[in-house]
């Protein structure tokens, strides 16, 4: 006689279900740890309010505030954007040498004619200054000559307070080699 075998069945699902209970009953063991034992302090005696007399609020006149209208100023989105082609030895060398001030002057003087009839109607938000060079280095060296000349000669006075911050633009054409261009954003009015 043969006994009948039982059939195969697939542990991996009956580790699944395994799992799921003993996930189940951690789950109900702690709500229960949880929720009993607590203790609730005894309660206290609150006193009973009684009427006590408040002082009657006075007034006091103020003035009436009355609108007034505050203006929206916004960042015009389009840059005044023009380019001064510099001497960059002369740019790039110290202040006190001749060549050096005389580059810093005539930059300044082309500066203001460029911008004067603009900064007339409106005032200088953002100074943009990109440098033109092969190498970033000097790039940034000849942008930041120029956020210099601009910060020493009383720019504020002409088109208002202004932060200029200057860039390299890596630029491998030797005939573009000291040009600055400059971005200037005006706020709306």
């Amino acid at each position: 006689m043969m006994i009948p075998s039982r059939p195969r069945q697939n542990t991996v699902a009956l580790a699944g279900w395994l799992f799921a209970d003993l996930l189940l009953g951690i789950a109900m063991f702690f709500l229960v740890a949880n929720s009993i034992g607590a203790r609730q302090p005894p309660a206290t005696p609150t006193l009973v309010p009684t009427a006590t007399a408040m002082p009657r609020p006075t007034s006091t006149p103020f003035p009436t505030p009355f609108p007034t209208s505050t203006p929206f100023v916004s960042l015009n989105p389009e840059p005044f954007a023009f380019d001064i082609r510099s001497t960059p030895n002369a740019l790039l060398a110290p202040s006190s040498t001749t060549a050096g001030r005389q580059e810093r002057a005539r930059i300044l003087r082309i500066l203001e004619d460029q911008i004067r009839e603009r900064c007339a109607t409106s005032h200088a938000g953002i100074l943009l200054i990109f440098g033109h060079a092969s190498n970033p280095t000097e790039g940034g060296q000849l942008a930041q000559a120029a956020a210099e000349i601009i910060q020493d000669a009383q720019f504020t006075q002409l088109c208002g307070e202004v932060v200029p911050r200057d860039f390299h633009w890596i630029d491998n054409a030797a005939a573009n080699r000291g040009l600055l261009n400059f971005e200037i954003f005006f706020f709306n009015r």
